[in-house]
């Protein structure tokens, strides 16, 4: 019986501690400014107050479904080693750390782009 008590008030005290988290952070939405593709794709995001990083995800899935997610402080990240001639999907969302836990926003809209890389003409 005190085991069952002692896990209440262990299961209390965390959920105060997590409501204190949620109320005195809220992270913003970051934006996709912008996808450059020359030799890789380079991302571009909106910047947002308060954040300490970001996070990338992108995939062929328009659900996401088979993600690959990166993670980065600044605001432009490269995507290198993608398969050419395929669509890709990429969203991002931003990141506090409180008490050394990362709070997530929410994800930005997914933005597609086709990854074509043009062949050179064979000579003959």
């Amino acid at each position: 019986d005190f085991a069952s008590k002692n896990v209440a008030i262990q299961n209390d005290t965390l959920y105060k501690k997590a409501k204190k988290v949620d109320e005195k952070t809220e992270v913003g939405k970051t934006k996709i400014k912008k996808v450059t593709k020359i030799k890789n794709v380079k991302v571009t995001l909106k910047k947002v107050a308060g954040a300490h990083g970001y996070q990338i995800q992108y995939s062929t899935s328009k659900k996401f479904q088979k993600v690959t997610v990166k993670t980065t402080k600044k605001l432009t990240y490269i995507i290198r080693k993608i398969k050419k001639n395929r669509n890709y999907y990429v969203r991002a969302r931003a990141y506090k750390l409180v008490n050394g836990n990362k709070i997530f926003g929410s994800w930005s809209k997914a933005v597609k782009f086709e990854y074509n890389v043009r062949r050179k003409n064979s000579c003959k």
